[in-house]
């Protein structure tokens, strides 16, 4: 019985680690992806403030605001996937199998 209970807990620990790291890369993917969309529109936007006129700072200010707040909630919805398969361990593999099915689809 003893090892039976050691052998759930491992295969629970086990399958957590895996979604955690599966997590981080989703997180890590989309802030790379974000960053660079951001990257792409500042230089659109800097080469407009030229002819528009508009203050260059302005334009960075609000870009650089938008990436934060888009890093704040990407966060917030990690930690948030983390309470779920913390506390809901009886669908950890639910879980599981639903984010390593995203991982796969990138």
């Amino acid at each position: 019985k003893i090892t039976q209970k050691a052998i759930h807990a491992y295969h629970l620990f086990y399958i957590h680690s895996i979604a955690i790291k599966n997590i981080f890369k989703i997180c890590i993917f989309s802030n790379i992806l974000i960053s660079l969309f951001f990257f792409v529109l500042s230089k659109y936007f800097l080469f407009h403030a030229m002819i528009f006129d508009i203050s260059v700072t302005v334009i960075i200010s609000i870009i650089v605001v938008i990436i934060i707040i888009t890093t704040i909630v990407v966060t917030i919805i990690v930690i948030y996937l983390l309470f779920i398969i913390i506390i809901n361990y009886y669908y950890a593999n639910y879980y599981y199998f639903v984010i390593c099915a995203f991982i796969h689809y990138l």
